[in-house]
């Protein structure tokens, strides 16, 4: 009952700020031409119930987004709602996973925690991961209700946070 909770209070939100608001602030519209010209590969760690993956996907059709989330039944439920909503594997797909160890096959363009980076058990590792695995001079956005920030990130150095 908890995850169908926090996917009912963070949905709208996500609805409203994500794709209009959050992703176009980052880099004065950088990212969000960036996901629109496609290409891209988003991470979205902690992604739970896979709301803002599904949010992003949708969005930004051309781009491959992968949700990561270590709760095995929230991961079910995200690829589940994923097909309800229409989108393919190839487009989107969500894995189990911890937040310091999601597969790094390949870079990410962007990588997003959205209202999870406080709650997991090491948000400083994850953080260094999220570093590590970001391609030259791209993006990291944490989100928590109505205070999201970004950390600009190139050449796995983080050079900047800024509040959107």
């Amino acid at each position: 009952m908890l995850y169908v909770a926090t996917e009912r209070f963070f949905k709208p939100n996500y609805v409203a700020n994500i794709v209009s608001s959050w992703i176009p602030a980052l880099d004065g519209g950088e990212v969000a031409e960036k996901l629109k010209k496609g290409g891209a590969r988003i991470a979205d760690v902690g992604c739970g119930h896979g709301i803002s993956t599904i949010i992003m996907a949708k969005a930004y059709p051309s781009s491959t987004f992968i949700g990561f989330d270590n709760h095995v039944p929230s991961i079910e439920y995200a690829r589940k709602k994923a097909k309800e909503e229409g989108l393919t594997e190839g487009r989107i797909r969500f894995e189990v996973s911890s937040a310091t160890d999601f597969p790094r096959e390949d870079e990410y363009d962007l990588v997003t925690f959205f209202d999870c980076l406080h709650d997991i058990g090491d948000p400083t590792g994850s953080c260094c991961t999220c570093i590590s695995d970001i391609k030259e001079a791209r993006w990291c956005l944490d989100e928590k209700p109505m205070t999201p920030i970004y950390l600009y990130i190139m050449g796995g150095r983080l050079l900047f946070v800024q509040h959107l």
